[in-house]
């Protein structure tokens, strides 16, 4: 929008140095319809989008350190001394929210939530419109030892006039479950009227607890949840129908992936490492009595 903005100022000025009025009129009013396709779309049927609107907040056992509250999209990160978790919030180029926790240590507790709200509105002739709503979403982690928790959700809900849908995936709390993973694309076609104000909301949360390890052994946990949106035109759909989002709200799929892939515990790698060095000590035998 900022480079919207730029170039309209810099049309006007160039159609301030036009010889006719009539020609500097015509000059300002192409800039601006070419500068600001949203708010010339919308203003034709009175109706401004409101931004998007985004809470939320990153906490380590309550206490220590304290939460971190956010409002606005970002990247914020929270530092303690069981570990460290983020919170990635973007509309650009489409929405979506990442909550992720990683290097959460034995008896620490982390809890990482966002949500997002924006508006969307199908512009053209009035009558119904069947759109489609693309949904990715991703949802892991990785906990162990005795007394530890693993938690997330990653959830959508899109509200129109006699229409509401949602959909995601829900991890309750589960304990000693080592990894998890868990993936969902949701397709839906609905049927909304044009020119009318619709919403849709997203919400990503994860929660660890590491439990407590055995013969001192440490013991950790960490965990993810993606979600991200895209829309687009059902079936039949001419060109005299497009999209039009809360203002700086992109429409194109954000890369999913997995933040973090499976760690195995210390003892699993303590074994490991035993079982490589019986191995090796084979080999060695087995090349002396050759």
């Amino acid at each position: 929008m900022r480079e919207q903005v730029t170039a309209l100022r810099v049309t006007w000025a160039e159609a301030g140095h036009a010889r006719r009025p009539f020609v500097r009129v015509l000059a300002a009013l192409w800039a601006a319809m070419l500068a600001c396709p949203i708010r010339a779309a919308t203003a034709q049927h009175g109706i401004d989008l409101d931004q998007a609107r985004f809470s939320g907040s990153l906490m380590f056992n309550f206490l220590a350190p304290p939460p971190l509250d956010v409002f606005r999209p970002g990247e914020y990160r929270l530092l303690g001394t069981p570990g460290w978790m983020e919170l990635h919030a973007g509309v650009v180029p489409s929405p979506y929210i990442l909550a992720w926790i990683v290097g959460v240590e034995q008896s620490y507790f982390g809890r990482v939530v966002g949500t997002m709200h924006y508006d969307v509105m199908v512009v053209g002739p009035d009558g119904d419109v069947p759109i489609e709503i693309r949904v990715a979403g991703f949802g892991a982690g990785f906990v162990n030892g005795f007394g530890s928790s693993l938690a997330y959700k990653t959830a959508w809900s899109f509200a129109a006039p006699g229409e509401f849908r949602s959909g995601g995936i829900e991890r309750r709390p589960v304990t000693a479950v080592g990894y998890l993973e868990e993936s969902f694309r949701d397709t839906v076609g609905v049927t909304v009227p044009a020119n009318r104000v619709l919403t849709l909301s997203l919400f990503a949360e994860v929660s660890v607890a590491a439990g407590s390890g055995r013969d001192g052994i440490p013991v950790g946990g960490k965990g993810a949840a993606i979600i991200d949106p895209v829309f687009s035109f059902g079936p039949g759909v001419g060109p005299e129908y497009s999209f039009v989002f809360s203002e700086g709200v992109g429409n194109e799929p954000f890369a999913l992936a997995p933040p973090f892939t499976a760690a195995p515990e210390p003892g699993t790698l303590a074994l490991l490492a035993t079982g490589l060095l019986a191995v090796a000590r084979l080999r060695a035998r087995a090349r002396r009595t050759a």
